[in-house]
């Protein structure tokens, strides 16, 4: 399956490169989340995670990945604040699970 190499949340064409990265990033925080017992779902145009708690599945968080003016990339909630550093996704786990859980309550 040909994936499109543009996406929604940039007015520019992404490279093949940048997806594939971004892809990858989330890939080992989804693997990162599988201790918290977390439904983790890719989705979506552009690369990204959907984050429930099983026992409430209503409510879901989006996580994406991106890189700031110095080329730093990061996990971000997908409204665009930081979580973690793309090389801390374990830590990145941990807070993604701690804020899933809490609104899930």
């Amino acid at each position: 399956m040909a994936h499109n190499r543009n996406h929604a949340d940039s007015d520019n064409a992404e490279s093949w490169p940048d997806w594939q990265r971004r892809s990858a990033c989330l890939q080992d925080l989804a693997n990162g989340l599988r201790p918290f017992a977390l439904l983790v779902r890719h989705g979506g145009p552009v690369p990204e995670l959907r984050i429930s708690d099983p026992r409430d599945s209503r409510h879901s968080e989006r996580v994406v990945v991106s890189a700031d003016s110095s080329g730093a990339w990061w996990f971000r909630w997908a409204h665009g604040e930081r979580i973690a550093p793309v090389d801390q996704p374990e830590q990145a786990a941990r807070m993604v699970a701690r804020v899933v859980h809490a609104v899930s309550g």
